[in-house]
């Protein structure tokens, strides 16, 4: 269905996202909106992030129809929990300005075009004003994590774990902030990580629509990824029959860490496989019993130890949220 013209608008901007666009176009949208055909007058509201608190966003997105999030999947996750206090949640919109940003290439937003233009931000407010609603499932880990795109643990957890400890240090200040440096960084902490195992023995069992499947595993593995959409890690094909409303998702164990850079290389390489030796599960439920706690990410984003303290991990499908989609999703 589509958006009617009377909806209300809330932009959640992450003002640190895209190395600072995030600021920028938080002023442009102050600018643009109030004349905008369809989103003018008082029918759209910008709101930075970290400038209200919880009770205060929750009760602004409360108001909402629409609530655009404008910043990096890191950005739509730490709303999920908001969005679903709300008793009617608001449809989720995207202007992506983060790294990977796989739910915006999903659902057909571009990834690559300059917000920061007047020009096309007021191409952008149009699309939005017009566009689609599509379901979008919601997950959840161990009853107290909530994810949209992907949950994983190990090799890839690892290396966001110490991304994210590398980018709270002096360091990090004297580096050009951008997705060109980001993907620099996540190479050479790749690098580092080369070694990184999940140790054996590792149980997986996963059900859903009357299937099931048993796993156990006695020789190390590099990660398991539970993924909601086709594409991982900034456009990775990794489950090409994931469908992002369909109450289902798509486990991948990946053994070796050949198999994870061939994985890695689909982004860059349209005709490449997917390499053989995946291990592919799907499912609505699932239970993955490691050998001890591992590094864990949630949409790109780390999970700290205190969020997953337990070796066994239970997976299952919690809710679905409204999105906004440009064209069919993939």
């Amino acid at each position: 269905k589509r958006i009617t013209m009377d909806k209300r608008y809330i932009f959640i901007v992450n003002p640190a996202a895209g190395a600072g666009k995030g600021a920028l176009i938080a002023g442009l949208l102050e600018k643009l909106l109030p004349t905008h055909p369809q989103l003018g007058g008082d029918k759209a509201e910008v709101v930075l992030t970290g400038s209200v608190d919880a009770s205060q966003l929750a009760e602004k997105l409360s108001r909402a129809d629409v609530a655009v999030a404008v910043g990096g999947d890191g950005t739509v996750s730490h709303l999920i929990p908001q969005l679903l206090a709300c008793e009617r949640p608001p449809a989720v919109g995207l202007i992506p300005l983060g790294t990977s940003n796989d739910l915006a290439r999903t659902v057909g937003v571009s990834v690559t075009d300059k917000y920061t233009s007047e020009d096309i931000l007021l191409r952008t407010l149009d699309r939005l004003s017009r566009a689609r609603e599509e379901k979008l499932d919601v997950f959840r880990v161990n009853n107290d994590l909530l994810f949209c795109n992907y949950f994983s643990v190990g090799f890839d957890a690892a290396i966001v774990r110490d991304f994210d400890a590398f980018r709270g240090s002096r360091w990090a200040r004297m580096l050009p902030a951008g997705r060109l440096t980001n993907n620099i960084l996540y190479f050479l902490i790749a690098l580092k990580n080369a070694r990184f195992r999940l140790p054996p023995p590792i149980e997986i069992e996963c059900s859903g629509d009357g299937r099931s499947h048993r796993l156990r595993m006695n020789s190390p593995c590099v990660a398991i990824i539970v993924s909601n959409l086709p594409i991982y890690a900034g456009g990775c094909r990794i489950a090409p029959e994931a469908r992002m409303g369909d109450g289902e998702f798509e486990i991948t164990v990946v053994h070796g860490v050949f198999d994870f850079i061939r994985l890695i290389l689909t982004r860059f390489i349209p005709f490449l496989g997917l390499p053989r030796g995946l291990g592919r599960y799907r499912g609505r439920k699932a239970t993955i019993r490691l050998h001890s706690p591992a590094p864990s990410q949630i949409d790109g984003e780390r999970c700290a130890e205190a969020d997953v303290p337990k070796p066994t991990l239970t997976i299952s499908f919690h809710t679905s949220l409204r999105v906004l989609v440009k064209k069919p999703s993939m």
